[in-house]
C-alpha cells in the first residue's frame, strides 16, 4: 500500500465505511492465509536447516561435497527471507497508543547494540528540548528505525557515527526525525527499471528506492525501505531520503499529540 492508496483507505473508512469493512476484511484474510502459509514453509526450512547441521557435524567429509556449501547458504538465505517477508507483511498491522517519543529515540542506541553486536557505530543526537508525545505502534515504529539505523550502519564501513535529529516544525504540529549516516543515493538506472516492472519509473526517488523486492545490494531481499515506507504510511508520516555532501539523511513527519518542556520534568 502507497501513500496515495492509504489516502484512499482513509477516505472510504470516513464516507463508505461498508466497503471500507469489506476491503479491510479481504485484506486481513490474505494476510492470515499468507502468514499460515509461512509458518508451515518455516517449519519444514527448519528442519532442513537442522538436518543440514547435524549432518555436517556428524560427518565432517561432507565438507569435500560438491555444492554442500552451497546448499547449507541456499537454506539459510531462504529462512531470512521468509523472515524479512514476514516482517514486510506485519509492518501492514497498526496498534496505536501514546508514546514518548523523545524518550523512544533515546532509547535506540540500546536496541541497535543488542539487535548488532558486531557493530561499533557512535550515535550523535541533536533533539528539541521537549517530550514529544506521538500516536504510534511502538513495536512496528522500532522496527523502521532499526531498518534505518541498519542502511546506515551497512552504508559506513568504517564504523562512523549515525546521527539522530529531531525537531519541532514551524506550524507546531509536526516532528520530524531524521536519520544521517555515511553514504551516497543513487538514481535507478533504466535497465533495473526493466528487471522489475513494480518500479515507478516517474515516482520520486524515495519511492523507487521503497518499491517491494528491489534492492541493489547483494543477498537483500530488497525490504527494508518498503517496511519503513509502510510504517510511515500506517502512522499518517511523511517519509523521505535525500543525499547531500556524501551523507544520506532518512526523515519521517509525525503528527504531534502534546508536548512538554523536557526542563519542567527533571
Amino acid at each position: 500500500m502507497n501513500k496515495e492508496d492509504s489516502f484512499y483507505m482513509d477516505t472510504l473508512e470516513k464516507t463508505q465505511p461498508e466497503t471500507f469493512d469489506f476491503i479491510n476484511h479481504l485484506s486481513e484474510q490474505c494476510h492470515s492465509e499468507l502468514s499460515f502459509a509461512s509458518h508451515e514453509i518455516n517449519n519444514q526450512l527448519s528442519f532442513i536447516r537442522s538436518s543440514y547441521q547435524l549432518i555436517s557435524k556428524k560427518h565432517p567429509e561432507t565438507k569435500d561435497f560438491p555444492f554442500w556449501a552451497e546448499l547449507g547458504d541456499a537454506v539459510n538465505h531462504i529462512i531470512s527471507y521468509m523472515e524479512r517477508t514476514g516482517l514486510y507483511r506485519y509492518s501492514f498491522k497498526y496498534v496505536p497508543a501514546k508514546l514518548n517519543l523523545t524518550e523512544f529515540l533515546y532509547s535506540l542506541p540500546d536496541v541497535f547494540d543488542e539487535q548488532f553486536p558486531n557493530r561499533a557505530n557512535a550515535f550523535q543526537f541533536d533533539t528539541d528540548t521537549h517530550n514529544i508525545f506521538i500516536c504510534a505502534d511502538s513495536n512496528r515504529l522500532l522496527s523502521a528505525f532499526l531498518e534505518l539505523l541498519s542502511n546506515a550502519a551497512e552504508a559506513d564501513n568504517s564504523c562512523g557515527s549515525i546521527q539522530i535529529h529531531s525537531h519541532v516544525n514551524a506550524c507546531g504540529h509536526t516532528v520530524t526525525v531524521s536519520v544521517t549516516g555515511k553514504g551516497s543515493l543513487s538514481e535507478i538506472n533504466p535497465s533495473e527499471m526493466q528487471t522489475n516492472p513494480l518500479i515507478d519509473a516517474d515516482a520520486p526517488l524515495t519511492a523507487q528506492l521503497s518499491t517491494p523486492f528491489f534492492s541493489t545490494k547483494e543477498n537483500h531481499a530488497g525490504l527494508g525501505l518498503s517496511i519503513v515506507a509502510q510504517v510511515c504510511h500506517t502512522h499518517h508520516a511523511g517519509f523521505e531520503l535525500y543525499s547531500r555532501n556524501g551523507f544520506t539523511t532518512a526523515g519521517i513527519t509525525f503528527p504531534i499529540l502534546a508536548m512538554d518542556d523536557m526542563r519542567n520534568t527533571i
